[in-house]
């Protein structure tokens, strides 16, 4: 049972899909979310999944990642979907077990390019290290700082040593681009952001709340400082707070308890995960969104909501530095009283909600998956190209040094 639950060797390939891999090249994507993961389910999964559903047009796709109770291996929108690891270990040992298979997938996997998404602890699987075929690490997040803050060990020391193994980089920020270089001058890294569908014209609708969208982690997306800032600020807001989000149990319970002790029960709600038209509403609805995260990768929730014409109050974190100022209110970072500044600037203004929530628009309209698929293409080819330069060079040498 706990060798078929841990899959290890489970390589298996839809069926359908073999006949177009001598004509595709295969790309194979990394991460331990997904798409259908109950315990995360976050932004950087639905990138990838828009992302490779494109490219399964002109390549063989398959993304691997971590494996959950009732996960079995699927094909969703030409995607071939490989789960390993074992479920019964839950989310934080499931992401060990992952870390440690993976470069055993990476070993016996046939691919011409595999696309590693960073995921914590260490950031980095070293997969580079096992095989000669080029590996873009994708650094949606390198989150060894908050881990080291959360556990109190050197988990920097190892993403350090681990992004010196790459040469190739996806940042979806400048901030990551320029942390990476820093670490590893002789990487070759490109920054494409995340993106949305399209832009929700939704000013007329009646502004109902205010609202937080996105994981339920108390510490990392700070909504115990959420909480505090709102009860500061008290009877002078208009609109009442809604948390939707997913979470463990243990997160949730600590979420709703919070609430209680804070005397917050009649003003803020807690509706769990959200998705389509439900998820639609609260962000029509809202007046406006805010994000408290103590750390943050891309925060493509805010750009979700810029995407609804919707402002956005964050803490002024160096990750976050893409939102413009015209529409978006930054805190003192980690300040409960600068957030519930914020929280009552935006409240009682309608005209700046109006206003800022249009720029958010506009500024959304940049941000397209066919213009992140184009950036993604140019910088697999170039990747390639260069893999393909080397190895012709190193034949020649070869080919002299024999002579």
């Amino acid at each position: 049972m706990v060798l078929n639950e841990m899959s290890c060797l489970n390589f298996s390939i839809d069926i359908t899909l073999l006949s177009n891999m001598k004509q595709k090249k295969h790309i194979i994507f990394s991460s331990y979310d997904d798409i259908h993961n109950p315990y995360y389910r976050g932004g950087g999964a639905q990138t990838i999944h828009e992302i490779a559903k494109r490219l399964a047009r002109e390549y063989h796709v398959t993304v691997i990642t971590g494996t959950y109770p009732s996960a079995q291996n699927e094909v969703v929108d030409r995607i071939s979907y490989v789960r390993i690891g074992a479920s019964f270990l839950g989310p934080k040992l499931g992401h060990l077990a992952f870390h440690l298979l993976l470069p055993f997938h990476v070993l016996f996997r046939r691919f011409d390019l595999w696309i590693e998404s960073f995921t914590p602890p260490f950031s980095t699987g070293f997969l580079q290290l096992f095989t000669k075929k080029p590996v873009i690490g994708t650094a949606h997040m390198l989150s060894a700082q908050d881990m080291q803050r959360k556990y109190k060990l050197p988990f920097p020391i190892v993403e350090n040593i681990g992004l010196r193994t790459y040469r190739y980089f996806i940042a979806v920020t400048d901030h990551l681009k320029e942390k990476i270089q820093h670490i590893n001058p002789q990487s070759v890294i490109e920054t494409i952001p995340n993106a949305v569908a399209s832009v929700k014209r939704t000013v007329q609708r009646k502004e109902k709340h205010i609202l937080y969208l996105g994981r339920i982690e108390i510490n990392q997306k700070g909504l115990d400082l959420l909480l505090d800032a709102f009860k500061k600020a008290g009877t002078t807001l208009p609109f009442p707070l809604v948390i939707a989000g997913h979470g463990t149990g243990k997160e949730t319970a600590r979420l709703q308890r919070l609430i209680r002790e804070k005397g917050l029960s009649s003003s803020v709600s807690f509706v769990g995960r959200v998705e389509g038209k439900e998820k639609t509403r609260l962000l029509a609805d809202s007046a406006y969104v805010v994000m408290p995260s103590r750390f943050e990768s891309f925060g493509i929730v805010a750009l979700e909501a810029l995407s609804y014409e919707k402002p956005v109050i964050t803490f002024a974190l160096p990750m976050l530095a893409w939102i413009p100022k015209d529409c978006s209110l930054k805190a003192k970072c980690f300040s409960s009283v600068s957030l519930a500044n914020a929280l009552q600037e935006l409240g009682s203004n309608k005209t700046k909600r109006r206003t800022m929530g249009k720029a958010g628009g506009v500024f959304a309209k940049e941000y397209t998956w066919d213009s992140v698929l184009n950036k993604y293409e140019e910088f697999i080819e170039k990747v390639v190209k260069e893999k393909k330069t080397q190895k012709h060079f190193y034949k020649l040498v070869d080919t002299i040094s024999l002579q």
